[in-house]
This record gives C-alpha cells, sequence and structure tokens, in this order.
C-alpha cells in the first residue's frame, strides 16, 4: 500500500523504491543506497532530488559527503490527499475543456461518423494488444482530433491526466498534428519544422503517441482518420532513427496498419 500511495503522488517504481528502504534502514550516504538498492550513484541522486521536493527526506551535506533522512510516511498521507484534490481539480478543467469543444461551430470537423470509424480501428489494437496500450487509446486520439485545429496543450493535459491515473512510469510524448499528411507512404528524412514536443525529444514522427514500447501513430488522408502501431520489436536502432524507421516499416509485414 505504501509503494502504490508513492506512485499515485508521481513518484517512478524506482524513487518508491529508495524511500522504503530509506524508511527501513534510515539515514544513509548515496554509496549505501547505491550498493543496497543496486541503483547507480548517478540515479540515486536523481530520485533523491525528487522524495526531498515531495518532502519525503531531508537532505544534509556535511564535510564527510550528503547524508539522506526519511520523513515519516504521514507525511505522505498528506501528500496524497493533495494530489488527490489536484487530480480531481484537473478532471474537472479537462471535461470543461471537452463540453466546450463538443459545444463549438466546428464540432462537425470531428463527426459521429469519423469517432465510430476511429473506435472500430482503436479496439482492434485494444483486443490484440492490450498490455501494450496503456492509456484509455479512444481518448486519447478523440483528444488528438480536438486539437488539430486549435492547439495541442488541452489534448497534453488529457494525456498527463490518464497516465498519471493509470501510474504510467514512462514519458509520453506528444507531437502535434497541425498539418494534414496527403502522401503518408512517401519516405521523409526529417521531421517538419512545426513538431512540437513535451517531455522528450523533437526526433520522432509527427502525429505520435508514444507510450513505452508501443507507438501509436495517427493521421489524416481524405478526411478520414488512419491508426497505426508498432512495437518496439519492430523499431531498429536509436530512438533518434525512428522517423525514417516508422516510414519505412509502414509497407512490411510486420507493420500492422488499419485503414479506416
Amino acid at each position: 500500500m505504501l509503494e502504490q500511495d508513492l506512485l499515485t503522488v508521481g513518484l517512478t517504481k524506482t524513487e518508491a523504491a529508495i524511500y522504503v528502504w530509506l524508511l527501513d534502514s534510515g539515514t544513509a550516504t548515496p554509496n549505501d543506497v547505491s550498493s543496497a538498492t543496486g541503483v547507480n550513484r548517478t540515479t540515486v541522486y536523481s530520485a533523491t532530488k525528487e522524495l526531498s521536493k515531495k518532502g519525503l527526506i531531508s537532505v544534509t551535506t556535511h564535510t564527510n559527503g550528503t547524508s539522506f533522512t526519511p520523513q515519516s510516511p504521514h507525511v505522505l498521507e498528506s501528500i496524497v490527499q493533495k494530489e488527490a484534490a489536484r487530480v480531481k481539480e484537473k478532471k474537472k478543467a479537462t471535461q470543461r475543456v471537452i463540453e466546450q469543444l463538443h459545444a463549438e461551430d466546428d464540432y462537425e470537423y470531428a463527426s459521429r461518423h469519423q469517432f465510430e470509424s476511429l473506435e472500430v480501428a482503436v479496439s482492434h489494437i485494444s483486443e490484440k494488444f492490450d498490455s501494450l496500450v496503456q492509456i484509455d487509446t479512444l481518448t486519447a486520439l478523440k483528444g488528438w482530433a480536438y486539437a488539430d485545429r486549435r492547439t495541442t496543450v488541452p489534448f497534453i493535459d488529457i494525456l498527463q491526466d490518464l497516465a498519471f491515473t493509470h501510474n504510467i512510469d514512462v514519458p509520453i510524448h506528444i507531437l502535434s498534428f497541425s498539418k494534414e499528411i496527403t502522401q503518408p507512404d512517401i519516405t521523409i528524412h526529417q521531421p517538419p519544422l512545426h513538431v512540437r514536443k513535451w517531455s522528450g525529444t523533437e526526433l520522432f514522427p509527427t502525429n505520435s503517441i508514444i507510450l513505452g514500447s508501443t507507438v501509436i501513430y495517427l493521421y489524416r488522408k481524405s478526411g478520414q482518420y488512419h491508426v497505426t502501431y508498432m512495437t518496439d520489436a519492430m523499431v531498429v536502432g536509436q530512438l533518434k532513427s525512428l522517423w525514417n524507421v516508422l516510414w519505412e516499416a509502414s509497407s512490411s509485414e510486420s507493420f500492422k496498419k488499419f485503414v479506416l
């Protein structure tokens, strides 16, 4: 329960494990933590920095180096309550954004017919790769459709909220969907200049949601939505080359493609 609460307030599994170990062991040095948990010192410093920000540990620097002292778990209860209130308010704000978009005159742009088609594609993905698609994909892709005509900010808020709710312990990379792709099968060697980033790198294909080992890829052609996905087993090389890999893989047998 303690570890689950730690994940709930936004800590990674590594950060949570270090805090739990400190609770059992008391004040410790970076070397102590590294030796006991198997985590390298760089990661220890990064993790303890986050724990300190949350008020879960105190960091003391003295002539012999640095030491970490865990705070009482009662501190965590207060943090959990504050985080729950923040998430509740964020969900309300997200709902207000969705309701506003539904009410706008150009809602026909994302018509019910298109959503039904999109839902069919997403259901195919969810049925076969449920363990890989770690968030409410249909909600995410609906959010993307809304963001197309306006801004990616509401969609980023939606995905952040979904990621937090599902305890996704990986960065989610979101790129803008501001240009219609009319020739999706051509090879493009550089991402468009309008690519926008959040918590990640710009060297990803545009119109992508990256969830851990799974890429969900969305584009629009001739007024219809096209959804594809691929897993890390299909990706060769470093992430910086994923842009080219995705386009090259689009014609291969291993790349599953749902065209509405």
